[in-house]
């Protein structure tokens, strides 16, 4: 009697302790899973910055009045492909220059003259939007620096390579560990109640459903170690250099919530996948 309450007393120990470590391996699966979700979530605004960055400038002609340069800046804000127009006026190009060149230059000495930065959204239609600038006649020349729009090409196809690569080679086998480790969980609850509950059905109903908040807890506390992780990566990262290109929290809380949320519902409402598990168990 004693042994057999020995016996019973290990397996409820060990049954415990493997309710522990299953729990422990979620949390960590769904830290290493924001950490991969925040880095596509970095690279994503990142490649939409570079989007936005193209842009190229035209001069205007220097006899043109107020009403003709907001004229044409609409007439080329209306042109297909283009983003965004801002108008440079000569004293502020000026301006630039000197910050650029860091020099004084007299302000009568001003050679340059109103422009136009025309921000467009693909390298593929710039033949088309200059040529609609060279007929306009308010527009005196149109300059293109080919070197950095073809740098922000590159600098575009490298993002998104990283992109693609941490979805397919990180996010979705992460995604992939942590249904792994909860069917195991679930099959093994399973399996240590087939001689007690013999209707298969139940069983397998009531062993995904012992295992259902304990993995929503994981997917909680899991998710809130790496806000708290992140905050400090990021503000020590930003110590370091200013120009680091970090989404604060506030930016990705939302949408690494919802995928979280939605990896919940699904592990809740989809049991077809581990019906069939569970009968190649039995």
């Amino acid at each position: 009697m004693n042994n057999l309450l020995k016996i019973e007393k290990n397996y409820t120990k060990n049954r415990i302790q493997l309710k522990k470590k299953t729990f422990i391996l979620l949390v960590i699966s769904f830290v290493i899973l924001n950490f991969f979700l925040s880095f596509v979530i970095n690279i994503s605004s990142t490649t939409k910055k570079i989007e936005n960055s193209y842009f190229f400038t035209a001069d205007l002609r220097s006899n043109l009045n107020e009403e003709e340069k907001n004229k044409t800046e609409v007439e080329v804000l209306n042109i297909e492909g283009v983003k965004k127009v801002r108008y440079l006026s000569k004293e502020e190009a000026f301006k630039n220059l000197q910050f650029q060149l860091d020099i004084a230059i007299p302000k009568g000495e001003n050679p340059l003259s109103d422009s136009l930065l025309i921000y467009f959204d693909s390298p593929a239609r710039l033949e088309k939007i200059q040529e609609n600038l060279e007929n306009n006649q308010n527009i005196k020349e149109v300059f293109i620096d080919a070197n950095f729009i073809a740098y922000k090409e590159r600098e575009m196809k490298f993002y998104k390579l990283i992109l693609v690569s941490v979805i397919l080679g990180m996010t979705l086998p992460s995604m992939a560990m942590i249904y792994y480790i909860f069917y195991n969980a679930v099959s093994i609850e399973f399996l240590n109640n087939v001689d007690i509950i013999h209707d298969e059905r139940v069983n397998a109903a009531r062993s995904k459903k012992v295992n259902l908040l304990p993995f929503t807890a994981a997917s909680i506390v899991g998710t809130l170690i790496f806000f708290n992780g992140y905050i400090y990566i990021r503000e020590q990262m930003l110590k370091i250099s200013s120009k680091y290109l970090i989404l604060s929290l506030g930016e990705i809380i939302l949408i690494e919530g919802l995928i979280i949320l939605m990896i919940n519902i699904l592990i809740w409402v989809n049991p077809l996948k581990l019906k069939k598990v569970f009968r190649e168990e039995s």
